[in-house]
């Protein structure tokens, strides 16, 4: 019931965008790491992912990528994706990097500047392997090649790193 109360939060955020998405990411930014709070953080990076995800995809009025409306969050967005993708829980890292690929396709230099850092991580294998699964994930949701190019040394790196 929980994750569906988390997907229909993350719908009516899509609908109601200026005001529920800070509502959203304040929360996100607050949850605490108890037990509770991974659970929770999970749930709300989860409504967060699916605002993001049919923001990439669905129209809006007036025939407006909802993207657009998304754009200007990307900014708070970023560190709460950044922060997370060394959760000891691999499910929050999934939906970190399914997040991450999305927002690559709404602001290109943003995301590639959140990412370089990530990829080059050599505090956690945990953050490398979420940035690695962040570009797979938005090269398989046909992100033009031009867009992860500039990332190409740091992957070639990941290649030969034994902890992935």
């Amino acid at each position: 019931i929980r994750l569906a109360a988390a997907l229909a939060l993350g719908y009516a955020t899509v609908g109601a965008m200026g005001t529920l998405l800070k509502v959203v990411i304040d929360h996100a930014q607050q949850v605490g790491a108890g037990a509770k709070g991974q659970k929770t953080q999970y749930l709300l990076l989860t409504s967060l992912r699916e605002v993001i995800a049919i923001g990439v995809t669905q129209r809006g009025p007036g025939d407006r990528f909802l993207e657009e409306h998304l754009r200007p969050h990307v900014p708070r967005v970023l560190p709460i994706l950044s922060q997370y993708a060394d959760s000891g829980e691999e499910s929050v890292r999934n939906v970190v990097a399914e997040s991450l690929g999305h927002l690559l396709m709404v602001d290109q230099e943003a995301v590639l500047l959140a990412l370089a850092p990530l990829l080059a991580s050599a505090e956690s294998w945990r953050v490398r392997a979420t940035a690695v699964s962040a570009v797979r994930f938005a090269a398989a949701k046909h992100c033009p090649a031009s867009t992860i190019r500039p990332l190409k040394e740091q992957l070639l790196r990941c290649l030969g790193d034994e902890e992935l």
